[in-house]
């Protein structure tokens, strides 16, 4: 199965309407809440980096199966701090157990893909858009997972 991921960018949209460096929106908060990055909710200024944000937290709700709403991110008041901990704990008990069964013969080679991948969703959803990573980094460092997947496989 592949997947394809439409243009999610408000920050496009946006910009192909009005050419400020910098719009904003007083009509209210546009997107889906979860996805919207903070300082959009904050400020309502649209940008490159709150897409980058949406993306991140993309990344982290496809490998754990869990919504940014989830109603467990009570005690870690989001998917980006349950991640964290996570990461910093056994990151195999927040993989969605549908990936962990295709791959149940190569768990090792998995979990290292996915705390890469893992890693880049958090590094895209911090909080401060000067602490997210720039998508040329994020396509960078994603080709280079697949890479070591596929090269672990002819092993």
């Amino acid at each position: 199965m592949i997947a394809y991921v439409g243009d999610f960018g408000l920050a496009k949209v946006v910009s192909s309407m009005v050419p400020a460096q910098e719009s904003s929106s007083s009509i209210g908060i546009r997107g889906t809440i979860g996805y919207v990055a903070p300082e959009y909710g904050t400020s309502n200024l649209v940008s490159t980096q709150g897409d980058v944000y949406s993306y991140g937290i993309f990344l982290l709700e496809i490998f754990t199966n869990r919504r940014p709403t989830d109603d467990s991110f009570e005690e870690y008041v989001s998917l980006h701090s349950f991640v964290c901990t996570a990461l910093s704990d056994d990151v195999m008990k927040i993989i969605d157990p549908l990936i962990q069964e295709e791959h149940d013969k190569n768990i090792n080679k998995i979990k290292d893909c996915m705390v890469s991948v893992l890693n880049i969703g958090v590094a895209c959803s911090n909080d401060l858009p000067r602490d997210r990573m720039s998508m040329t980094n994020v396509v960078h460092e994603l080709h280079k997972i697949k890479n070591r997947y596929l090269a672990a496989d002819r092993c």
